[in-house]
């Protein structure tokens, strides 16, 4: 009985659990501390006793790490596309280099609107940072079309640059006017919402100021300097752009038949926005 007593016992013993909080300092990273902790754990656990191990139960560093490799994600895929995109439409690889060097010095640049606004890199900013990605490449990629556009036509690489640019700055500025009244007025909102989506909401508004500086400055000199005009296109641009003409050419067909049949088209949408409604209840 006295054995039988002592294994339940140590049975008992050994369902029983301490937990013990770790938190980190404000301005500490938590990713880094994650770490630090998991190697003085593996340390502690060869000197416990048999039948008492530490082991971490919750870890706030998976997600923010999780979110890491989002945004490493997300900029590769963006930088690919980017790519692509630029190579198939203008036909010119040099073209690639101004979006592919605007990137990332907003990006970086954005670092500095953290450090103003005093905010840490969590998972909200990082959002911000994903969020950002798209609109960044956005305002180099059309400053890059607009230059490239008047080099195709005959103009001058630093002439191009100087029109291109000046041409479409006025469609830069609009668009990140109206980007930033979309986010910026979550820094207003009350409550736990609003302490969540403040930092994103500065983050992500900083980023586009930074991104349209770089577009209107960093992207016409780039252009200047790496831009010239390319006669002679491969077989896959030429496939591509002829492909293109004939879906331009559809669409336009398609326009005017649609302009043509406004009563059908204002029925459709009458019924599209009553579909949603049902579907959304």
């Amino acid at each position: 009985e006295k054995t039988l007593f002592k294994a339940q016992r140590k049975d008992q013993l050994n369902l029983k659990t301490v937990g013990i909080g770790i938190y980190a300092k404000s301005g500490a990273s938590t990713v880094e501390l994650s770490k630090e902790v998991k190697k003085k754990i593996a340390e502690v656990n060869k000197s416990l006793p048999e039948g008492l191990e530490l082991e971490v139960a919750f870890n706030r560093a998976t997600y923010i790490g999780a979110a890491i490799n989002e945004v490493y994600k997300t900029l590769i895929i963006a930088f690919v596309l980017v790519v692509i995109i630029i190579y198939l439409f203008l036909g010119n690889l040099k073209a690639v280099i101004v979006p592919a060097i605007a990137l990332p010095v907003s990006l970086i640049a954005s670092f500095l609107g953290i450090y103003i606004f005093g905010l840490s890199i969590n998972i909200f900013v990082l959002l911000s940072f994903i969020l950002a990605i798209g609109i960044i490449t956005d305002d180099s990629v059309i400053m890059t079309d607009a230059i490239y556009r008047r080099i195709e036509n005959g103009e001058n690489p630093l002439v191009a640059a100087y029109k291109g640019s000046k041409q479409i700055t006025f469609a830069i500025i609009a668009t990140t006017l109206i980007l930033i009244a979309v986010f910026l007025p979550l820094i207003f909102i009350e409550g736990i919402s609003g302490t969540l989506f403040r930092e994103t909401a500065i983050a992500l508004s900083f980023s586009i100021v930074v991104s349209s500086f770089v577009a209107l400055t960093l992207s016409p000199m780039l252009a200047s300097k790496f831009l010239n005009k390319k006669n002679n296109k491969n077989f896959i641009i030429r496939k591509f752009e002829k492909f293109f003409l004939g879906f331009s050419k559809f669409y336009q067909e398609t326009l005017e038949v649609l302009v043509k049949k406004t009563k059908t088209v204002s029925v459709f949408i009458i019924f599209i926005i009553v579909a949603s409604v049902l579907l959304f209840n």
